[in-house]
């Protein structure tokens, strides 16, 4: 089986800091040039070492190819993302995005009044058009994006990993399958193939109370991962099933039906069908508001010699595929 515990923890990453303060550059709207040319044409050269030049009026906007640093394209006052519309103080050209528009924070104290930002048209395109990779790109997404829509892109985005519960691992849910399963790993979690639209039966040993038991699922036809949960909470079990990915909108539809079967010369069986499955991006614990989950009566458990078992049967199907 997945392994039975009591908690889990996982990693968190660090807010980016923001970057100081720079003086912009005061041109029309921007055409990409070869560096050669730049002396020749009067180009302006940015941030991070970006080329621009004046172009016609109606011109399509592009940007050369660059490495910026992250940090250059942050607000000085709230650290977030820059997207228009784009402020800018008039003392030390500090930048700010539009919820942090007013007076200026880093230049208080080095006047004998406020300095207050004001909107940079130039910014606005600057920040408007510039293009980024997707940051999930080495998870295979190849995608690049206008900074102004990176944020969108990324809460859309299939290549979304999904987190180990024990560490600071993330990948795709194949990757995630391989680094929890690995025998020489140190997570050592079980795996069980199934087939959509099959039953597929499991036997659990009796659960103590606030004890849990997770069991990987991974289908043969498309390598989907799903999780099985099982939870005791005083004398009831309650059991779950959930997609391991990210992003539910971005792939397939999958219905399922998880059934505890009791004691046969008691003939009790409990069902749950779900039509959509939810989606988990760390498979460990589920939070029951999110997740519908099965509970389980003492009753439903089969006696064995000095233990009992819980009869679990699950049948998962692929209903809809959803093309990005």
């Amino acid at each position: 089986m997945g392994g039975k515990r009591k908690n889990a923890v996982d990693g968190k990453t660090p807010l980016s800091k923001g970057r100081p303060g720079r003086k912009s550059v005061a041109a029309p709207s921007p055409a990409a040039v070869d560096a050669p040319a730049l002396a020749a044409s009067g180009a302006k050269v940015l941030a991070g070492g970006a080329v621009a030049v004046a172009g016609p009026e109606g011109e399509v906007v592009k940007l050369l190819d660059s490495d910026v640093p992250k940090a250059v394209l942050r607000c000085d006052e709230c650290h977030g993302p820059l997207k228009p519309p784009v402020y800018q103080c008039s003392r030390m050209h500090h930048v700010a995005c539009g919820d942090c528009g007013g007076e200026c924070r880093p230049c208080a104290g080095l006047a004998a009044s406020a300095v207050v930002y004001v909107q940079n048209a130039y910014l606005d395109t600057l920040f408007g058009y510039t293009k980024v990779a997707c940051p999930y790109k080495k998870h295979g997404c190849a995608s690049s994006v206008a900074y102004r829509d990176a944020a969108a892109h990324a809460a859309a985005c299939a290549c979304a990993p999904c987190s180990c519960p024990e560490c600071l691992f993330e990948g795709s849910p194949a990757d995630l399958v391989r680094h929890l399963t690995e025998e020489s790993g140190r997570h050592a979690w079980g795996a069980r193939k199934i087939t959509y639209g099959t039953d597929h039966r499991y036997v659990f040993d009796e659960l103590d109370s606030e004890e849990i038991c997770e069991e990987l699922l991974v289908a043969e036809e498309d390598d989907g991962v799903f999780l099985l949960h099982i939870h005791r909470v005083e004398l009831y079990h309650h059991v779950a099933l959930a997609c391991v990915r990210n992003k539910a909108a971005a792939g397939p539809v999958y219905s399922s039906s998880v059934a505890v079967e009791g004691p046969p010369a008691k003939g009790l069986v409990v069902k749950l069908e779900t039509k959509v499955v939810a989606s988990c991006p760390v498979p460990t614990e589920l939070v029951y508001d999110d997740y519908e989950a099965l509970p389980v009566l003492p009753r439903m458990l089969h006696e064995r010699d000095e233990s009992r078992e819980l009869h679990v049967r699950v049948c998962i199907s692929k209903t809809q595929s959803i093309s990005e």
